[in-house]
């Protein structure tokens, strides 16, 4: 009988040992199964200071992130947590090294977000609060950029903003606000510098409502030819 109830005993401790090692292989191959889910939808290298990056974009809602970016020993050195629809590669601040430039789907057209070289950690890091400014451009031989987006009423209001990079912040030292509509007090173009965080009104160039067809051209000439009196 003595012997009876150790046979069974070790016979339930050796049943239950099975049942362990499955359900663990269970849970290691549907960890394995999981990851081999993970499909890179688009992948790219790109070169800086003769050290190689790799650039992994997502597209799947299981994830916490849609792009990495990995250097030569395949460490994660940059993580993009919001959903992209698009990148770029390119050299958006024009230091000779490359940068990556995301793009989104939004309501408001040409937000972004940049994501610069730092030449000194090796590591990319985002500029903040560039989606403020939609529409980024870079002003020749200069280190400022100035921005375009819609106000209202058929894009017949617009806004032009004047910004730099600094430590990876946009500061904004000017604005250039078109009103075209015909309901406010005053149309045309105005010219605002930014003192003490607030916009002040420096110029006001009086236009007839309606559509103006060289705004592209105006807010171009006005911040490539007076940029620096808005830095002083």
């Amino acid at each position: 009988m003595k012997f009876l109830i150790i046979s069974l005993f070790f016979l339930l401790f050796s049943c239950r040992n099975e049942e362990n090692k499955l359900e663990n292989m269970n849970s290691k191959s549907e960890i394995s199964v999981t990851k081999s889910q993970i499909q890179v939808f688009k992948r790219d290298t790109l070169i800086n200071d003769n050290q190689k990056y790799i650039v992994k974009h997502f597209r799947d809602d299981n994830l916490d992130f849609s792009l990495l970016i990995l250097n030569e020993k395949f460490d994660t050195i940059y993580k993009h947590f919001d959903y992209i629809d698009e990148y770029e590669i390119l050299d958006f601040n024009e230091d000779g090294f490359k940068d990556l430039r995301l793009d989104y789907i939004t309501n408001t057209p040409d937000v972004i977000d940049i994501v610069l070289f730092d030449s000194n950690s090796k590591r990319f890091e985002i500029v903040k609060d560039l989606g403020y400014y939609p529409s980024p451009f870079k002003i020749k031989n200069s280190n400022y950029y100035y921005s375009y987006h819609r106000a209202g009423c058929a894009d017949y209001n617009w806004e032009s903003d004047l910004f730099y990079i600094s430590d990876y912040k946009c500061i904004k030292i000017g604005n250039i606000t078109g009103k075209g509509c015909g309901y406010e007090k005053r149309n045309g173009i105005f010219i605002n510098k930014i003192i003490d965080k607030k916009e002040v009104e420096i110029n006001w160039i009086k236009r007839d409502s309606g559509y103006y067809e060289d705004k592209w051209e105006f807010i171009e000439n006005y911040w490539t030819k007076n940029h620096l009196k808005f830095t002083k």
